[in-house]
């Protein structure tokens, strides 16, 4: 068997046996892309890490999520999740009109 071992976002092939490209790592998948070709992206439910793995999208849920404080017009929230060094953006919905986008850097 000659086959070779591609990283995230790098060409594969899908039927690799022989002469060939796989995944690394878990949660990996040698998949159709936008691109018109075969890449190794994250499985459904995980996201790039750092450009090589893949991580589950449930860890970057929001939890504890607790009102601080507020008035007619505003609201201080507070939350936790889980740091790795990354930056993340979390969709505040105030009215069906608004909505207010707060980017925490998790490191």
């Amino acid at each position: 068997e000659i086959w070779t071992k591609a990283l995230h976002g790098h060409p594969c092939n899908p039927n690799a046996t022989t002469n060939g490209h796989t995944c690394t790592g878990p949660n990996m998948e040698c998949l159709f892309a936008l691109s018109a070709e075969y890449l190794c992206l994250c499985s459904v439910g995980y996201y790039v890490f750092q450009g090589t793995t893949c991580r589950a999208v449930s860890e970057l849920q929001v939890k504890d999520l607790n009102v601080q404080s507020n008035t007619s017009n505003t609201a201080i929230l507070t939350w936790t999740a889980k740091k790795y060094g990354t930056n993340v953006g979390y969709r505040i919905i105030t009215s069906p009109y608004t909505v207010q986008v707060v980017t925490d850097h998790l490191g």
